[in-house]
């Protein structure tokens, strides 16, 4: 399967989490968010850090070579980012979790759209299709993923 397409459906699934958790914080109380957050943890952690390492170990270094590694670093260090406010997310007192899933939020949604508007599209005009391909294995995110708030 195409390495970009896979990429942005990990994404589209990943948009409604996110859109649940800002709308909690706008909407509901702090044990209402705090319920949201449990129920999203595993979209947030562990199947965001396998995206991010597909990301960074396959899927970049194959687009540095075409697109430049400056263009590539920027995203690299914006998981850096994402991954650390995630962190500090769940680790911190009930009080700064809507603030920083509001920070999580916008960070994430800048970063996929960016990615998908620029990233991607730079790297299906510079390489070869074939190049793009991964793995079905290498999929990250389960195609039926309905944990989340």
């Amino acid at each position: 399967m195409n390495a970009i397409t896979m990429l942005t459906d990990d994404h589209q699934k990943l948009r409604p989490f996110l859109r649940k958790l800002a709308q909690s914080c706008h909407e509901q109380s702090e044990q209402e968010v705090n319920t949201a957050l449990d129920m999203a943890k595993a979209a947030l952690t562990g199947e965001l850090d396998r995206h991010i390492d597909l990301e960074d170990t396959l899927v970049f270094p194959l687009l540095a070579q075409s697109i430049g590694s400056e263009m590539v670093q920027t995203f690299i260090d914006d998981h850096r980012q994402i991954q650390s406010i995630r962190d500090q997310l769940y680790s911190a007192d009930s009080l700064m979790r809507r603030s920083l899933t509001l920070a999580l939020d916008g960070m994430l949604q800048d970063h996929l759209d960016r990615e998908e508007n620029m990233l991607f599209p730079a790297a299906e005009s510079q390489m070869a299709p074939e190049t793009l391909e991964l793995e079905p294995n290498e999929h990250i995110m389960p195609p039926d993923n309905d944990k989340g708030p």
